[in-house]
């Protein structure tokens, strides 16, 4: 099997930590007591996380991804492709997840406003 190459590695490293806040937005309660360096989980901490990890990984990384890499894979396929479609499916799930980052920060904003 091929070895990814080492420009990748830290998309690779975003997917892995979406993937850990996911989980830990699907089950918000910590697994043991509630201590200092395991705080509880609350909506408001849960949605600060989530904007926090856009705008330090995801920003970035769909940029990258767009930018760099899915230019590059189009190039080697051709249009109407299971590739291409996958290609633009992962477009669309961007653009899905930004609109679902602006619609948490919005909630915020009128909390703060309220």
């Amino acid at each position: 099997m091929a070895r990814r190459h080492d420009a990748l590695v830290p998309l690779s490293h975003d997917h892995q930590q979406a993937l850990a806040l996911a989980f830990r937005l699907h089950h918000p309660a910590p697994p043991g007591p509630v201590t200092p360096t395991t705080p509880a989980s609350t909506a408001a901490s849960r949605r600060a996380e989530t904007l926090a990890f856009f705008r330090d990984h995801l920003v970035r990384h769909f940029a990258i991804e767009e930018d760099v890499l899915f230019p590059v894979l189009r190039s080697c396929y051709a249009p109407g492709t299971e590739e291409r479609t996958l290609i633009e499916d992962l477009c669309i799930e961007h653009r899905r997840m930004s609109e679902a980052r602006d619609a948490i920060a919005s909630a915020i904003a009128e909390d703060d406003l309220g």
